[in-house]
């Protein structure tokens, strides 16, 4: 079990500073402190995510994740904010920044918090199209590109992301077939790659793969590799050799 560590204490870190960076950090902090003095009022939801954030990292100092009040306090700030009617009148470009943050948050700790943080993204986002302006700053970073695919999934910007996909073809045969999809009229050869990839390293159901190069074949007028695809289908546990049939005889 992880042993409890305390949260740095800044006095004693104070210490440990030299004289350059006590003065850097004294210039910080009146900057900071005549910012919030005399700068404009914040949104409750600015404030309210930052002492979210200040509990996610009090949070990251425990051994372990059990009803702590700074969890609970989390789960009841996000679930207050996401049905507070104020925070959709917040201006998009801090909705913006605090779901990158949020992001972020996401991917740096797991104490069990998918569902509020989850309620909270979904009323920060109040159309379709900021969902695909958060998706394109996610796509700038490499650790958010799977969330923002699945973002342009879901609104069928396939083309925004496509790359992305095939870069990334594992052992799931759907992604395969996204890519063949998408390349089928565009470029039949790189969707023909794609097929072949996906019958070297998929797995579960292959059936999908199988007939788009059947099709291929056939208008190829390839009879070996029909044969040879035939083949296959039919020895194979995870082929559906009915379906693949039953493509070939209806070409």
């Amino acid at each position: 079990m992880r042993k409890y560590t305390p949260p740095p204490n800044v006095y004693e870190l104070l210490k440990t500073l030299s004289l350059e960076e006590k003065e850097e950090l004294l210039k910080y902090l009146q900057k900071s402190v005549e910012e919030e003095k005399y700068g404009p009022p914040k949104y409750y939801l600015e404030t309210e995510w930052e002492r979210i954030k200040g509990n996610l990292y009090l949070l990251s100092f425990e051994p372990y994740i059990d009803d702590q009040t700074e969890l609970l306090d989390v789960w009841d700030s996000c679930e207050f904010l996401a049905k507070d009617p104020e925070t959709q009148k917040v201006p998009w470009e801090i909705r913006r920044r605090i779901l990158m943050e949020m992001d972020e948050a996401n991917r740096k700790y797991d104490f069990g918090l998918d569902d509020p943080m989850d309620m909270l993204e979904n009323a920060l986002i109040q159309s379709d199209e900021e969902e695909i302006l958060l998706a394109d700053l996610l796509f700038q970073k490499n650790a958010s590109k799977n969330r923002a695919t699945h973002i342009y999934r879901t609104h069928g910007l396939l083309d925004r992301c496509i790359d992305h996909i095939e870069s990334t073809l594992g052992r799931d045969p759907e992604p395969y077939m996204e890519v063949i999809n998408y390349f089928r009229e565009r470029d039949p050869e790189r969707a023909k790659q794609a097929a072949m990839q996906g019958l070297e390293n998929a797995r579960r159901d292959l059936t999908d793969i199988v007939i788009f190069l059947v099709e291929q074949a056939f208008k190829n007028n390839d009879t070996a590799e029909l044969e040879e695809l035939l083949a296959f289908a039919k020895k194979k546990s995870n082929v559906s050799y009915t379906r693949v049939k039953n493509a070939f005889r209806a070409l």
